[in-house]
């Protein structure tokens, strides 16, 4: 254990320690299974007949020989209950992948001793053996502090232990939970493990190599169908249509239940496999205090020593060249996602924040910074906005990862659909996009938002899955204050493609490894440098300006202060009302609606401008306005005022 290649800041050993003996046992012969439970049998007194060992069960097990007194009583001060719980856990998983590895050998039903006692009711007693002695030290200890402290609640509660079944338990359990212990059977037999509703098989490259991904094999369902043919197992064929609902129940219970036999695989979103080894997109290096990115061949030392409960979220067919002789990561070739961004005429700045941004899809929201920024690539059709998004961001994740938001979005339900995803696209975003304002804001920013669930009641989650948006339009929201346009950094792709390459998605695809690479490389980079910093103070010019663009069409009064109705100089003034004439006739002119001119209406893009509004008594050409208010730092041109007697 102490060897152990861990890759996390806090890692969770013990999950990795119950991963190591899972492996050591699955490696066991019968012999050796047949040592380590007469080891159990002798610790837990299962071959010495006194009725002290049973009364005083537990204690010698699970209490250290110092915390006991002259007189061999155990120190209740020195007594940690829910210390001792997780040591009976440890064991006790431990058994349960023992029994079950001599099922898979074929030894369970097996009498060593010729005594009646088959391995696995010998694994049974050792299990009985255990609760009974966690129970032991728990009744004292609640009977001590029922005492010692009359007021305290019982830390726990007593339950049944369903891991000891025997063999003849299993005969007198109902068709239904035959049929449900034979499949949990076939699966561990068969090493599968379940994803989304998949049974899935980890994938070994040509020369063995274990990848540390999963690939789908069979829909749960398809596989319990493919259990009970009647020409291979008439006996289990009846079980299973002994009553109309038994395969649907079955296949219920294996989507949902949490069992040794068919654990659920828990990807990491930072871990990719290739046919040379794993890269890790994510690691914490203690010595420097940063997280960095590794690459770990399957044949080196730390690839063997890495943390087994890592379990990679993609695997791609493809070689893996970590580039690790190329100090800067703006220097690691790819051609063809260069010719995307280089067709558009941005300057290496631009294009160096596209890989920044695409690296940050590999990231929860707000992990590694706190910019509440989404990439937005806006432009034209064929200028190949929609190739950067569909061909090469999606392809850092398996297709069952990604969320697709699609413009007419369900309002309701939509969002249910996207929440348990790595990341979402929303290649084709237009003016009428259906998703709501509100819910848009906080899922940039990683807030709290509600999903509602189709016949389930709506949960309140914490936003985690990043996305990128695509389009030629702009949704119409309210931009009153800036509260979108702050959270867009937008590509303007204004360039048509006029000869396409037709094989682009294809070279785009032979070069995915190092566009990974190179993404995460430079998002790791900037996260390190700016991630306490205002995104908007650290991105190139270029962002501002278009942002500028986006807000005439956004924001009816970016519009009108970007016209040439309006001069700018820190000693202008005009009053409110004059103002509010001359921007309702530029509305009305260029078919931008009407709006209330409210304080929330006008904070965003005064402010930006460093306008201000106060209430004052002015005289403005040449005319005196009553108290009211004013705005200061901008004025109205002469041609576009009106005057009226209305002061």
């Amino acid at each position: 254990m102490e060897h152990t290649h861990f890759i996390d800041k806090d890692p969770n050993k013990f999950e990795a320690l119950v991963e190591l003996q899972k492996e050591h046992i699955q490696s066991m012969k019968e012999e050796q299974v047949n040592t380590i439970l007469d080891r159990f049998e002798n610790a837990w007194y299962l071959k010495t007949n006194d009725f002290r060992n049973a009364r005083e069960l537990g204690y010698r097990q699970f209490v250290h020989s110092d915390n006991f007194d002259e007189f061999g009583n155990p120190n209740p001060s020195q007594i940690d209950v829910l210390a001792i719980k997780g040591i009976r856990d440890k064991q006790r998983t431990y058994l349960i992948n023992l029994k079950n590895h001599a099922r898979d050998l074929k030894i369970h039903k097996k009498e060593p001793n010729d005594d009646g006692m088959t391995i696995v009711r010998r694994i049974n007693n050792v299990l009985k053996q255990l609760s009974d002695g966690y129970e032991n030290i728990r009744r004292h200890y609640t009977s001590f502090e029922r005492v010692d402290n009359p007021t305290a609640l019982p830390q726990f509660s007593t339950s049944g232990d369903p891991s000891t079944m025997d063999e003849e338990e299993v005969e007198s359990s109902t068709p239904y939970q035959k049929c449900l212990l034979y499949s949990l059977d076939q699966t561990y037999k068969s090493g599968y493990r379940r994803y989304k509703g998949q049974c899935c098989e980890e994938i070994r490259t040509i020369e063995g190599h274990r990848t540390r991904a999963w690939k789908p094999k069979f829909t749960i369902e398809n596989f319990v169908y493919s259990l009970s043919q009647k020409d291979d197992d008439f006996a289990m064929w009846k079980n299973f249509t002994s009553r109309g609902n038994v395969y649907r129940d079955v296949v219920d219970n294996m989507n949902k239940c949490m069992d040794a036999q068919f654990p659920e695989i828990t990807k990491r979103r930072h871990v990719w496999s290739f046919r040379n080894g794993v890269f890790v997109g994510k690691e914490w290096l203690p010595d420097h205090g940063v997280y960095d990115c590794r690459f770990y061949p399957y044949e080196s030392a730390e690839f063997r020593c890495l943390d087994p409960t890592i379990i990679a979220c993609k695997y791609f067919d493809q070689q893996f060249d970590d580039f690790s002789h190329v100090e800067k990561w703006q220097d690691i070739p790819t051609p063809f996602f260069d010719s995307v961004l280089k067709y558009q005429k941005f300057d290496d700045d631009v294009c160096d924040w596209a890989y920044v941004m695409g690296g940050r899809l590999c990231f929860d929201v707000g992990e590694l910074d706190a910019w509440q920024v989404i990439p937005f690539y806006k432009g034209i059709a064929r200028s190949g906005k929609s190739t950067l998004i569909t061909k090469v961001f999606k392809k850092f994740y398996e297709n069952e990862d990604v969320g697709t938001l699609s413009n007419n979005i369900e309002k309701k339900f939509g969002l249910s659909a996207i929440k348990d995803t790595f990341m979402f696209i929303a290649p084709e975003v237009k003016g009428d996009l259906a998703l709501e304002q509100a819910e848009f804001q906080s899922m940039v920013s990683g807030e709290d938002v509600s999903v509602a669930v189709k016949n389930k009641t709506a949960v309140s989650i914490e936003w985690t899955t990043p996305g990128v948006l695509g389009g030629n339009e702009v949704p119409n929201w309210k931009d009153n204050s800036g509260s979108v346009l702050r959270r867009i950094l937008t590509w303007n792709f204004a360039k048509q493609v006029k000869e396409a390459d037709p094989q682009l998605d294809e070279k785009l695809n032979n070069e995915l490894p190092i566009i990974l690479l190179k993404c995460v490389r430079a998002y790791i980079d900037y996260s390190n440098k700016y991630r306490n910093k205002d995104i908007w103070n650290v991105v190139p010019e270029y962002f501002k300006k278009i942002q500028k663009q986006v807000a005439m069409v956004a924001s009816s009064l970016h519009n009108f202060l970007e016209s040439t109705l309006i001069k700018y100089d820190k000693d202008l003034f005009v009053p409110q009302k004059l103002f509010v004439q001359v921007f309702n006739q530029h509305c009305q002119a260029n078919n931008l609606g009407r709006h209330k001119f409210t304080q929330d209406f006008y904070a965003g893009p005064f402010s930006s401008r460093e306008i201000e509004v106060r209430e004052e008594v002015v005289t403005y050409n040449g005319r005196t306005y009553p108290r009211q208010p004013v705005v200061y730092g901008l004025d109205v041109v002469d041609e576009s005022l009106g005057f009226t007697d209305d002061y």
